[in-house]
């Protein structure tokens, strides 16, 4: 959750071996999940982070995770192109490891 509003899970029950190994009874395997949480611009604050889960029996646990904190903009900076460089350019910054490709979609 961010904010206190929901996000979507991009994975869930995915394999995890060190908390099956942990477990004596075995009961974790499949507790992996993950998502992106996508981070509207704020003017003033920072982001809380929370997971909320529904339990077997419909119980809801809930955790503070974080407080993502929000920085001042950054000043533009002035690339080095190529020079004999032809056709458009395009400059890509990444911050994950192959993100899902409608985040690039206009």
């Amino acid at each position: 959750m961010l904010d206190g509003v929901g996000q979507p899970v991009a994975a869930q029950r995915m394999p995890r071996l060190d908390p099956f190994r942990a477990d004596p009874g075995h009961n974790s395997y499949r507790s992996g999940f993950w998502g992106i949480v996508e981070l509207e611009p704020k003017r003033t604050g920072g982001y809380e982070l929370s997971l909320r889960a529904e339990l077997e029996g419909g119980r809801v646990a809930t955790a503070a995770l974080a407080t993502v904190g929000r920085r001042a903009t950054a000043q533009p900076i002035t690339p080095a192109w190529p020079e004999r460089a032809e056709g458009p350019r395009v400059a890509i910054a990444m911050a994950t490891h192959n993100p899902p490709t409608d985040l690039f979609k206009r």
